[in-house]
């Protein structure tokens, strides 16, 4: 019975021996992993505020876009109203040189008739 309680403590022994082996070496596994992970989430993170400042950017220019699109589209309609305006007032100026040689033909008409006044008074 001894041998039987020498060989089954020895068996104990050598199983807590290989347990205690497996853990430290589990353990020991587990910390260079963590240690890597932690390593790369630094990483990782240090690229998100990397991309938050680029998208930071991006959005700053988008928005500058709009602003700009929407100050182009104020100068559009302003620039279409002013050739509207140009035109009306080229056909106002129109109006205004048909109604000045209206006036012409009026002032020499009434030149002629004036002379012929003359000329007549002049003869009786």
């Amino acid at each position: 019975m001894s041998e039987a309680v020498l060989s089954l403590i020895g068996s104990i022994v050598v199983g807590l021996l290989s347990f205690l082996g497996i853990w430290y070496t589990s353990n020991s596994n587990r910390k260079a992993y963590e240690a890597v992970n932690d390593e790369k989430m630094k990483q990782i993170s240090g690229k998100i505020d990397a991309l938050e400042v680029k998208q930071d950017k991006h959005n700053s220019v988008i928005e500058r876009t709009f602003i700009l699109e929407k100050q182009n589209a104020e100068q559009n309609r302003d620039i279409k109203t002013l050739f509207n305006n140009i035109t009306e007032m080229k056909d106002d100026i129109k109006d205004v040189k048909e109604e000045v040689e209206e006036v012409k033909g009026s002032v020499h008409k009434i030149e002629l008739g004036e002379t012929r006044l003359e000329e007549k008074l002049i003869k009786d």
